[in-house]
């Protein structure tokens, strides 16, 4: 026994052990989504949180969502129940288009967080408790890191149209941009990460520059001039044709850094359509912009949008819109159902299409494609082309997009990923151009 002047002093230490909280995010909808979701997720890293990729585990589960169609909402609206489910003491973070434009967002209000798109890119600042609220909209730069070949760089948001069929402008605000030269120090930073192609995303990328004294145009000639010995492969993303100048087509003609490869929404091949959709356009200047890239590049891609059954869209002017399709140059369509959408004046339409007569539309149309598609890869047979490659397949090949954006498979053994090889174009397989590597 020790005496009480004996007994030893013992010291305990208490040590807090504050657990790393962690995060996992996931994206529905377009690819400006998805690049502004890869800096979301820098943003939470460089905060201390861990990247998880499961909803199971995870603290903060992020919603980033997507209002385009019904159908989107109701793919935002099931992933809401499906995080709900999978972790019910998660916070649950819904940010994006969903909550600008959708009739029951306040169905909604139990969730952690309900940020609209001028405030999801200040998630940080907002779980800390240190948001203020901006007196006009921002642009947020970003750009994806999580894909092994290709980066989409998000130079412009926003749009000023306001199409009677569409909610973006809802949404996302008014345009507003970047300036050329963060772009030009992105598209580096892109570079020295190991990127070999980049895409430049947006919601109308046409309108770049044009609240701070610059353009598009501007953009992609000093892009090309910077960067033409790099060795880096740029796309532009989807652009208004009435936006696409005579002198964008010109430099991509003459340049290694500027795929040939052009995404012109049409959304309706009748002017009467047209007209009533508010698009700035008509056939004939699209068809115009089709003529001038065919003959600066007859090996170029044009990919067209459209909206099938569109509110009072008629037979004939469904037929005209065939025809038109039909009669232009293009290699892809890309076509979409009409579905109202909150906000959108074309909601309010009377003599809407019946969703009998709409599908069978989009199976003529989706015919026509594969056509067209198919007519593209012939043209090309026996051409070389540049291709990145990306992805190996169980047959021993490897796959990559030629620069006019044709898929094409070649012998994994005399290949590696994130590479750009020369390839000639052999043989049209299913959904692909098998091809023989050129040394």
């Amino acid at each position: 026994m020790y005496s009480v002047n004996q007994r030893p002093h013992i010291t305990i230490d208490y040590i807090c052990i504050v657990k790393q909280k962690s995060f996992s995010i996931h994206t529905l909808g377009c690819k400006l989504n998805f690049a502004e979701s890869s800096q979301l997720a820098d943003d939470l890293k460089n905060a201390g949180y861990k990247h998880l990729r499961n909803m199971e585990e995870s603290d903060l589960i992020i919603i980033h969502s997507c209002a385009v169609t019904a159908s989107a909402e109701k793919k935002t609206r099931n992933l809401i129940s499906k995080a709900k489910k999978a972790n019910p003491d998660a916070e649950i973070a819904l940010l994006g288009c969903y909550v600008d434009v959708s009739k029951d967002i306040d169905n909604y209000n139990d969730l952690s967080q309900i940020l609209p798109n001028d405030q999801k890119m200040d998630l940080i600042s907002i779980l800390e408790g240190q948001f203020q609220k901006h007196r006009e909209l921002k642009f947020h730069p970003a750009y994806s890191r999580n894909m092994r070949t290709r980066s989409f760089l998000k130079i412009q948001d926003g749009c000023d149209h306001f199409c009677t069929y569409c909610t973006v402008a809802h949404a996302r605000g008014r345009s507003r941009s970047d300036s050329i030269d963060a772009v030009l120090t992105n598209i580096e930073k892109i570079i020295d990460g190991g990127y070999k192609e980049i895409i430049f995303t947006g919601v109308n990328i046409g309108t770049f520059g044009i609240k701070n004294g610059e353009s598009f145009t501007e953009l992609i000639s000093a892009v090309d001039k910077k960067f033409a010995e790099s060795g880096i492969r740029i796309r532009m993303g989807s652009i208004e044709p009435e936006l696409l100048t005579d002198e964008i087509i010109e430099i991509t003609a003459k340049s290694n850094v500027i795929m040939p490869h052009f995404h012109l929404p049409l959304q309706s091949g009748s002017d009467s359509v047209l007209e009533r959709m508010k698009r700035k356009y008509n056939t004939a200047l699209y068809s115009e912009k089709c003529r001038i890239i065919k003959t600066k590049m007859p090996h170029a891609a044009i990919a067209a949008d459209l909206i099938v059954g569109f509110p009072g869209e008629t037979n004939d002017e469904f037929q005209e819109t065939y025809d038109f399709l039909k009669s232009i140059p293009i290699s892809f369509i890309h076509a979409f159902t009409y579905s109202d959408r909150p906000l959108a004046k074309a909601s309010s339409f009377p003599n809407k299409v019946s969703p009998q007569t709409a599908k069978e539309r989009m199976r003529r149309i989706n015919n026509l494609a594969k056509t067209k598609e198919l007519a593209f890869h012939k043209e090309n047979l026996g051409t070389t082309r540049s291709i990145l490659t990306e992805s190996r397949s169980k047959d021993g090949l490897i796959f990559g997009f030629s620069d006019n954006y044709i898929k094409c498979g070649v012998d994994a053994k005399k290949a590696k990923g994130n590479t750009i090889i020369c390839v000639k174009m052999v043989e049209i397989a299913s959904d692909f151009v098998s091809g023989d590597i050129i040394v």
